[in-house]
């Protein structure tokens, strides 16, 4: 009978294994090195490292990138470490949901925080998430924050294409009143072209926005439906004002 082993199961085998093998080799929690190599895979067994590891900042940072909550067992020295907690932000905004009260109530820190990674907007208090000023920082940041921004903010042009410009996977959680928007939709082509990646088909298929598009990323032919690609003025479009590697998808 011949064995047939799956790509998941594969997957969960291999990792089986390689947990067995740092589980048994005892340097890992005590090895700077080995540690960060197992930390990248395994956040929060960071608990389980020296006290000296945890305080190390190489370290922690690979364990807060594999997971957020591996913060939780930082050294102290480090959770209330201002600048440690800036390094590490950009990494996974959701941290700031367990740093320290005070700093969480730091107006300074809050906005420094904010220009590290916007989705720390999401952790704010209900009075800070109503500052004008802080929402503006956080969505140039990181355009993510319009899903945790409130009214009357949400339904503002101004901040919703300011989140679009910052990233354009936010598309899909700004208000469906702009999504089926087409003169919202053109402008926010124009201003970011990727945006263009995630309007739908409706839009895809419209040629002025299409064109919009193109002219800023001609990459963005491989989003088009096929009878762009095939029209020739569409592919010049993309090569000569759009550049990029429109080619490929014509």
């Amino acid at each position: 009978m011949k064995l047939i082993i799956t790509g998941v199961v594969f997957t969960l085998i291999a990792a089986y294994l390689i947990q067995g093998q740092w589980q048994t080799k005892e340097s890992w929690g005590t090895n700077k090195s080995d540690a960060i190599a197992y930390l990248s895979v395994n956040g929060r067994s960071l608990s389980r490292v020296s006290p000296e590891l945890r305080k190390d900042r190489e370290v922690v940072l690979a364990a807060i990138k594999a997971d957020s909550s591996a913060f939780l067992y930082a050294d102290k020295s480090l959770q209330t470490d201002k600048s440690f907690i800036l390094e590490a932000l950009p990494l996974d905004g959701s941290i700031f949901e367990y740093i320290d009260d005070d700093l969480k109530a730091d107006p300074l820190f809050i906005q420094d925080a904010l220009f590290a990674n916007g989705y720390a907007f999401g952790y704010l208090d209900e009075a800070s998430k109503n500052d004008p000023l802080l929402i503006s920082e956080a969505l140039k940041s990181n355009g993510y924050a319009i899903q945790f921004v409130g009214e009357p903010y949400r339904s503002d042009k101004k901040y919703v294409l300011m989140a679009l410009e910052a990233n354009n996977g936010a598309f899909p959680y700004i208000d469906e009143r702009f999504q089926s928007d087409r003169e919202f939709v053109l402008q926010a082509v124009k201003l970011n072209a990727e945006v263009y990646k995630h309007v739908g088909p409706i839009f895809q298929n419209d040629k002025e926005i299409t064109v919009a598009a193109l002219k800023s990323e001609g990459g963005m032919l491989e989003f088009a439906p096929d009878h762009f690609k095939q029209d020739r003025g569409m592919v010049l479009t993309a090569l000569r004002e759009g550049g990029g590697d429109a080619l490929a998808f014509a």
